[in-house]
């Protein structure tokens, strides 16, 4: 049978002992419908966000090999009886145990660290005297104008400045009057046509 993990999130208001009481309960239903492996309950924690109006939450995880016929009627089970805020059902992969056990067994097989000889090593830099950085050597001039003499740095081209547009003639305002004119003289114009 497949292997599935069960998330249930219970009120964190819920006392303890009351979902203590579920998760029992839904163990003994899941046992009808397959065999439980491992069932983890975190304490109450603040919620990402408000489900149901609640701000807290306890977590239960339970892993449990169950036939995939009978998830749908298993989920529509959990939802109609108990406490619970939220419950997804998530199918594991098929190793999941095998890997878990190799993480446990690795977690605890610490592996023992050898002290390094601290006080001989002391000694031993101590003995070594420090080596003499040997005086450069002097450079020909001729060699010396050579370094001079390399390649300069390419500059970049710099972009030239367009020069900004002159600016447009103002505009006289005409006052009321000559406004007036130019108006009944087009005017004029027209209706002559």
């Amino acid at each position: 049978m497949p292997l599935y993990e069960l998330a249930l999130i219970y009120p964190g208001t819920s006392p303890e002992p009351q979902v203590a009481a579920e998760v029992l309960e839904l163990q003994k239903k899941l046992s009808s419908y397959g065999k439980v492996e491992h069932v983890e309950t975190w304490p109450s924690r603040k919620l990402t966000y408000r489900i149901s109006g609640n701000e807290t939450g306890i977590y239960v995880f339970v892993e449990a090999e169950l036939p995939s016929a009978e998830i749908n009627k298993l989920r529509q089970d959990l939802q109609m009886s108990g406490n619970q805020i939220r419950l997804a059902i998530v199918a594991l992969p098929k190793n999941i145990l095998e890997l878990r056990k190799k993480a446990e067994a690795k977690a605890l097989a610490v592996p023992k660290v050898e002290k390094a000889p601290v006080a001989e090593a002391k000694v031993e830099a101590k003995k070594e005297a420090p080596k003499e950085i040997p005086p450069e050597k002097e450079i020909p001039p001729e060699k010396e104008a050579e370094k001079i003499e390399e390649k300069p740095k390419e500059e970049k081209p710099k972009k030239e400045l367009k020069p900004a547009p002159p600016p447009a003639p103002k505009k006289v305002e005409k006052s009321e009057e000559e406004r007036l004119a130019e108006l009944e003289k087009k005017l004029g114009e027209i209706l002559a046509e």
